[in-house]
């Protein structure tokens, strides 16, 4: 390992004068390397110190750069000597043989591009089998770096720190496939904060925040993979993508600060996905995406491709339900009413505005109950670690929450001149089957197939009740009621419909168990519907008959006394 600094102290002086630049003040080199170097006053820079290491006829393993340097020898007047915490360079550090390059931490050590004429990457790799870990690389506040970090090679890059580029914090192009990065922090970048050609790349947890155009931006060919990577947008004004691929595998990673959602060109898997991936943002999902997320500690697994059922949640801490799903005006954007906006004089964007309205408040209602398991786990745990993580997850899903709520003020805002009367009425609903065996009244210990009615409830701290349930099927358990109160036979494996039994469609319907008194409007000949009260003299039911001039209903099957 070559610490750079001792070197620029002890041997970069000789290559200096032997290449008839030399050091004016030896004594003070580091005050020179240290100083804000221009294209007039740039004889000696960091960046040359760095290549003669990195030209040696024994190339180094490692490269270190401490975290600060001081001058050891004071200066007239005092209060030299003076300690300096980064590395000002003037020109691009071109990596073109193997080598790692390290520092004290992506806090602690900094490499400043501080070129104010020339658009530069501040480090760009054109060889294999380079490693940079441990330092933060950003653009001084007059520099031109285009990007932080560019790789024509593939490299390891672990644990750094990529700011201010006026371009992307790392660029990754075509040839540099198989790219490996750990625990990558990209913010403020004027672009992308990370973007690749490349493909067979890894990368493990990588932060990108606040970067103007987007935040992981993959144009591979056939896919990259990322795991537990995070997002987060700008705090206002349009907000950049969150991840855009062609291809690829995702396994927990999520967005914040409501991120356009991401963007999937060809057929791609998202695995633990924590954020909401909003409605009516842009191209969502395409060909044979599928999207599987947390979902209340449970699974859920979408297909927005089109089809009637795009949502499936299984298990989670709900208490009871064993799955539930819902069809597209259902689960994603309730019952929308679109015929409200069939007459009305509303362009796209107006439409738009009032169908994000609903998505915002199902994000918030996810919050809301993703708090009150949090709150939950806080009372039920006594560990250290656990409280602490705890704690910082209930702040950020404050700052989700409060996100959300400007959001939603925003759209409220904006909705209040739209011409398509009240929208509180309007309700969403799931199917879901639950087994409570606790819970009273008819069909307890009974597996139910039930449907939840929600309204859309202004309050954004109410927690949001069902306001109507309604069970479609009950399936009896080996728990349940082990015989019927009238006849007294074994209810163990039956199947209830306590909404009425409807069976086939169109003409020759059946419909069993939906009303007691007589139907008015005649529909297709030989439908029936059977009497849900039947009485002495009362009929058993109701046929749709030909009575020569029409249709009529007419009843059968009188009961006797």
């Amino acid at each position: 390992m070559i610490n750079i600094v001792e070197f620029a102290l002890n041997i970069y002086p000789i290559y200096a004068s032997a290449n008839s630049n030399p050091i004016s003040d030896p004594d003070h080199l580091l005050d020179t390397l240290a100083g804000e170097p221009t294209l007039e006053t740039g004889d000696h820079t960091w960046d040359r110190v760095f290549q003669i290491i990195l030209n040696l006829g024994n190339t180094p393993k490692r490269i270190y750069f401490p975290a600060s340097y001081t001058c050891t020898t004071a200066l007239d007047p005092a209060p030299d000597p003076a300690t300096y915490t980064k590395y000002p360079i003037l020109n691009t550090l071109n990596i073109d043989r193997p080598v790692i390059i390290s520092g004290d931490g992506g806090r602690s050590t900094i490499i400043e591009y501080a070129n104010e004429t020339v658009l530069s990457p501040a480090i760009r790799v054109l060889a294999t089998g380079v490693t940079m870990e441990h330092f933060k690389v950003r653009r001084s506040n007059t520099g031109q770096m285009e990007h932080g970090i560019l790789l024509s090679e593939p490299a390891s890059i672990k644990q750094l720190y990529v700011e201010l580029a006026l371009s992307d914090g790392i660029h990754i192009e075509e040839t540099a496939n198989g790219c490996h990065l750990y625990y990558v922090k990209l913010y403020n970048n004027a672009r992308y904060g990370f973007f690749t050609a490349a493909s067979n790349g890894v990368s493990i947890a990588l932060d990108v925040n606040a970067n103007l155009e987007g935040a992981v931006i993959d144009q591979s060919k056939s896919g990259n993979n990322y795991y537990g990577c995070h997002t987060a947008g700008i705090e206002s004004g349009p907000q950049p993508i969150s991840y855009q691929a062609k291809n690829g595998l995702f396994l927990g990673c999520y967005a914040e600060f409501n991120q356009l959602s991401p963007k999937i060109d060809k057929p791609g898997i998202w695995i633990g996905a924590e954020s909401e991936i909003p409605v009516g943002s842009g191209t969502i999902w395409k060909d044979q995406t599928f999207y599987i997320q947390d979902k209340n500690r449970g699974i859920r697994f979408e297909n927005r491709t089109g089809g009637s059922i795009v949502d499936f949640t299984a298990g989670g801490a709900l208490k009871g339900i064993i799955f539930e799903f819902g069809a597209n005006e259902d689960f994603q954007t309730g019952l929308f009413p679109f015929e409200r906006l069939d007459n009305a004089d509303l362009d796209e964007r107006q439409i738009s505005t009032v169908r994000s309205r609903f998505d915002l408040y199902r994000q918030l209602e996810e919050l809301i109950d993703q708090r009150q398991q949090l709150i939950e786990r806080l009372e039920q745990t006594s560990d250290e670690e656990e409280l602490a993580e705890i704690k910082i997850l209930l702040g950020n899903n404050q700052s989700r929450k409060n996100s959300v709520n400007f959001e939603i003020s925003t759209v409220e805002e904006s909705i209040k001149d739209i011409p398509i009367g009240s929208l509180d009425d309007v309700l969403f609903g799931r199917w879901r089957l639950e087994y409570t065996p606790d819970q009273a009244g008819a069909y307890s210990n009974w597996y139910r197939l039930r449907y939840y009615a929600q309204p859309m409830l202004n309050d954004p701290e109410s927690v949001l009740v069902p306001a109507e349930v309604s069970t479609g099927m009950a399936f009896s358990s080996t728990v349940a009621n082990t015989t019927d109160n009238g006849s007294g036979h074994r209810l163990l494996g039956y199947v209830a419909f306590p909404r009425g039994f409807f069976i086939g469609s169109g003409v020759n319907r059946i419909k069993i168990g939906i009303s007691d008194i007589a139907p008015e409007n005649p529909t297709k000949i030989g439908d029936i519907i059977f009497n849900s009260n039947p009485a002495v003299g009362s009929p058993a039911g109701w046929v749709c008959a030909d009575v020569g001039s029409g249709t009529a209903w007419r009843t059968f099957g009188i009961v006797e006394e």
